[in-house]
This record gives C-alpha cells, sequence and structure tokens, in this order.
C-alpha cells in the first residue's frame, strides 16, 4: 500500500479558513465603525473643553488685577490693569481712574465677547445652550462658571474662583 501525494486543499480546510478571514473582516469593520461614530463626539467635547478653558484664561489673565463693578447683572463690567504692578489705580470714590471700562458677555448667538473703547473681540464660541455667570459670594471674591454646548454631541463645564486684590 502506497500513499497517495495529497494535492490542492480539502473543502473543509478551505471553509474553515474562510470562516476566520470573514470573523477577521467582520472584526475590523465594526472597529471602524465604531471609531466613525465616537469621533464627532470627541471633537465636539474637545472644542468645548478648548472653548471653556480659552476663556477661563482670558478672564482669569485680565480680572484678575482688575477693579471688578459688583453691580452689573448682564456683562461682567471690570477696568482692566494697565499698569506693571498689576493695579488699578482708584480715586477717592473708589471708582477706577483713567481706565476704560471693559465688559464681558454673552451674546444671544452664544458667543462670548469683550467690548472696550468700542472695539468687539471674541472670545470663544459657547454655543446656544452654554452659559456665562458670575457672582460675587463674598466681596473680594468672584465666582464665573462657563458652559460650552458647541453642538447636541458634546459639552464642557468649568467654574473659577478669582480673589480680586483691586475691590473696595
Amino acid at each position: 500500500m502506497t500513499c497517495a501525494k495529497r494535492r490542492g486543499v480539502s473543502l473543509l480546510e478551505l471553509i474553515v479558513t474562510m470562516a476566520i478571514f470573514c470573523a477577521l473582516l467582520t472584526a475590523v469593520v465594526l472597529i471602524e465603525l465604531g471609531m466613525r461614530r465616537s469621533s464627532p463626539r470627541e471633537d465636539a467635547h474637545s472644542q468645548a473643553f478648548r472653548a471653556v478653558m480659552t476663556s477661563l484664561e482670558l478672564i482669569r489673565s485680565e480680572v484678575e488685577g482688575a477693579y471688578v463693578q459688583p453691580q452689573s447683572t448682564t456683562a461682567l463690567l471690570y477696568y482692566p490693569s494697565l499698569v506693571a504692578d498689576a493695579r488699578v489705580p482708584l480715586g477717592p470714590s473708589g471708582v477706577a481712574e483713567a481706565q476704560s471700562e471693559a465688559q464681558l458677555r454673552k451674546e444671544a448667538d452664544g458667543t462670548l465677547v469683550r467690548l472696550q473703547d468700542g472695539q468687539r473681540r471674541v472670545v470663544s464660541h459657547l454655543g446656544q445652550d452654554g452659559e456665562f455667570t458670575f457672582g460675587f459670594p463674598k466681596p473680594n471674591l468672584l465666582q464665573i462658571h462657563l458652559k460650552a454646548v458647541p453642538s447636541e454631541l458634546g459639552s464642557y463645564a468649568a467654574d473659577l474662583h478669582l480673589h480680586l486684590a483691586n475691590q473696595q
């Protein structure tokens, strides 16, 4: 008895190989689809994070050494510091001398803007559902809440507490 030389692949081997290949191909396609679905969500969340952090950094750098008007409710009114020691010179009435008033406010379209000397500068886009609120829990403490909602896919919120050196 002699063994016949085996030629080619059997039908069973071919079916097993095709099943393994199809399983791998299905796994790759599912991973790709999952990544495509999560990418816009991550982009929206990243955009919201950048908007909030950019806004908070600008507010911190400008308002920390400024005189802030505690009476304002719709816009954050302040007199930015233009001197080296980051202090605004105050007059006898407690109002900043020789400084032009600046304000931060959220517009109806969700844009956070800075207005000073008739110039409008866009700080960030918080989105229609974004929030910009502030308050004074203590006389020298400014509490700011920002929330960016650039789309329905993502949002980011943060709070900032500033100890103000130039308040009365």
